[in-house]
């Protein structure tokens, strides 16, 4: 019966995680009614992830590279919205033909850094299988811990964190692709709109400015 905002910030909390199936229901009516609400003591096992299945024009290697660029960039600035870094990075391809899928993972120092994860990105890309054709691609950073809880690696250190804070601040004052990390202009029109998330409320930075 619920079919509009409205009606789910009137819900009661007790009907919202019944039909939800969790507290996570309750915790998101709660977000929406403006209370603050407290980091799920789960979240070292969170994973934030995005996956994208691909328009006809964007099934070759190439162009599927680029969308997972898009993807992971748009992960990390996520990761860094909630103040945290992860430990693992892991790409996925479902494949057109009777190649089935593609799937590698990496871990590394606890990060945030977008540059760092691309360079990941496109190590684990050496292992991609050239003659199969991607369909869907996705991206998964996993091994969630708060930023405070890191200490930096002498011998991998980042780049500066002033650097992304302020990129990130450029893109919530001025659109979410203001300044990109190599984006291809082509992939972006085709890939970067934000949709309506189920899993979760869309974040407010998320929204580009109009």
């Amino acid at each position: 019966n619920i079919k509009d905002i409205k009606t789910l910030c009137e819900s009661d909390p007790r009907y919202i995680r019944r039909i939800w199936g969790s507290v996570q229901g309750v915790r998101m009516w709660a977000q929406l009614n403006g209370q603050d609400v407290p980091p799920s003591a789960t979240l070292a096992k969170s994973v934030i992830g995005h996956e994208h299945v691909l328009e006809p024009e964007l099934r070759t290697q190439a162009k599927s590279y680029e969308v997972l660029h898009y993807l992971l960039a748009k992960a990390a600035e996520r990761l860094r919205k909630m103040e945290h870094t992860c430990t693992n990075l892991s790409v996925s391809v479902k494949f057109t033909n009777h190649y089935g899928k593609w799937r590698e993972d990496i871990r590394f120092h606890a990060t945030n850094d977008t540059l760092f994860l691309l360079g990941q990105l496109q190590e684990l890309w050496r292992g991609y299988p050239p003659e199969a054709l991607p369909l869907r691609v996705g991206v998964a950073l996993h091994g969630l811990m708060p930023s405070d809880d890191n200490m930096q690696d002498l011998f991998n250190p980042d780049h500066s964190p002033k650097l992304f804070n302020a990129v990130d601040k450029v893109n919530t004052l001025f659109g979410r692709h203001t300044v990109t990390f190599g984006l291809n202009n082509y992939v972006r029109e085709k890939v970067g709109t934000d949709k309506i998330a189920f899993a979760r409320v869309p974040e407010r930075f998320t929204m580009d400015k109009k």
